[in-house]
């Protein structure tokens, strides 16, 4: 009786561990579930934010600092301004499930268009 409770102890112990191991994030699928499509909008955003970073860091790095400061002010002002924006914008499909993907595909967008914005941005002479 004592080996089979230490056998189901060890089996339990075993099973939770590998299940702890196993990574539960949902893959990208635009055609799959939910969670699958919304895996794909959140690595849409994860580049998107990624290469606006980049940017934003390489133009910092070019300007002088009055530039820079003026810079880092408007997009703190910017950053204050899109989730609110995107969350109006999706509020139709609130508490839908491609309410996920709705609000956080345009913040994707929103980051996008701000990548190519900075591209472009020259100080106010």
């Amino acid at each position: 009786m004592k080996y089979s409770v230490v056998l189901v102890v060890l089996v339990a112990a075993s099973a939770s561990a590998h299940c702890a191991g196993r990574d539960e994030t949902p893959k990208c699928n635009p055609n799959g579930s939910t969670q699958e499509s919304n895996a794909c909008v959140y690595n849409e955003l994860d580049a998107a934010d990624r290469e606006m970073n980049s940017v934003y860091k390489s133009k910092l790095a070019s300007l002088p600092k009055a530039a820079r400061d003026a810079l880092r002010e408007e997009q703190r002002e910017w950053l204050k301004t899109r989730d609110p924006q995107c969350k109006d914008d999706s509020k139709d499909m609130e508490g839908l499930s491609g309410w996920v993907s709705e609000f956080y595909g345009c913040v994707a967008s929103a980051t996008r268009e701000r990548t190519q914005y900075l591209n472009v941005w020259k100080p106010a002479r």
